[in-house]
């Protein structure tokens, strides 16, 4: 059950676009970066909205240092391609939290699972 859950669309289709675009080890911090700084967290205040805020501006900022430093001229593409795989990927997260409260609410396995499968 596992196994169907972490194969479904939503997950291959993140990996595919991901080969597709040989995004970098760079691109895929600024993702993770990008996960980390969303605009939708919960009970925050306004200094925490600023902060997270600013720091979404300078990964952007970075990302375009990194296309021209490369010399590519039109990222504009790359670059919106890169940020349809950051929703792909925070679509991914969330039906990954459903299956997790499903597994749970249908006692399907034990209470340490998650920890043993991360410990591995």
């Amino acid at each position: 059950m596992l196994k169907e859950c972490l194969n479904d669309g939503e997950r291959i289709s993140t990996l595919t676009v991901m080969q597709n675009l040989e995004i970098t080890d760079t691109e895929y911090a600024a993702l993770l970066a990008l996960a980390l700084w969303s605009p939708i967290i919960k009970s925050t205040t306004k200094t925490i909205e600023h902060v997270a805020q600013e720091a979404r501006a300078r990964i952007f900022h970075q990302l375009h240092l990194l296309y021209r430093m490369d010399n590519n001229d039109n990222y504009s593409i790359r670059f919106g391609e890169l940020m349809i795989l950051n929703g792909a990927f925070q679509v991914s997260c969330c039906k990954f939290r459903e299956d997790i409260v499903l597994f749970n609410l249908f006692d399907v396995f034990e209470d340490t699972f998650m920890y043993d499968l991360v410990k591995r």
